[in-house]
């Protein structure tokens, strides 16, 4: 007998299978620099941490994420980012976000089960949980 497969694990695991495709398979454009900008440089809410301050160069500007979330595995290209965390990391983000949706510019969320969707700046962010994993996706809207 089989024990089936939660939909939230299903979802997650064909984003991240999905994502992990695109790095490996090389199917987008390369990375170029962020053009150069007049604007103040955007601060994260208390507790968090700017997706350019851990490195990743694409994504919504002024997106940030709880500071001391650990990502297991991190894809950063021009019109999709993913990072994987640890399952309670993942509820930790879903609070976060839902905390602090009006300073990142959240709209349409959409929150259930310690998952969510949004959209902010041009992109559309979810993020799954599981009992396993979770997994943060920006992706830009065409």
């Amino acid at each position: 007998m089989t024990t089936p497969v939660p939909t939230a694990v299903r979802g997650l695991a064909i984003a991240v299978a999905c994502a992990v495709a695109a790095t490996t398979v090389g199917c987008s454009a390369p990375a170029s620099e962020p053009a150069p900008s007049s604007t103040p440089r955007a601060s994260a809410p208390d507790g968090g941490q700017l997706l350019s301050d851990r490195g990743i160069r694409n994504g919504p500007a002024g997106f940030s994420i709880p500071a001391d979330i650990v990502a297991l595995r991190t894809i950063d290209q021009p019109n999709v980012v993913t990072l994987v965390v640890a399952s309670a990391d993942g509820r930790r983000l879903v609070t976060y976000l839902s905390e602090h949706r009006d300073a990142l510019g959240l709209r349409e969320v959409v929150s259930r089960e310690g998952s969510m969707t949004f959209l902010v700046q041009g992109w559309e962010g979810a993020v799954t949980t599981s009992p396993e994993l979770a997994g943060l996706t920006l992706r830009r809207k065409p």
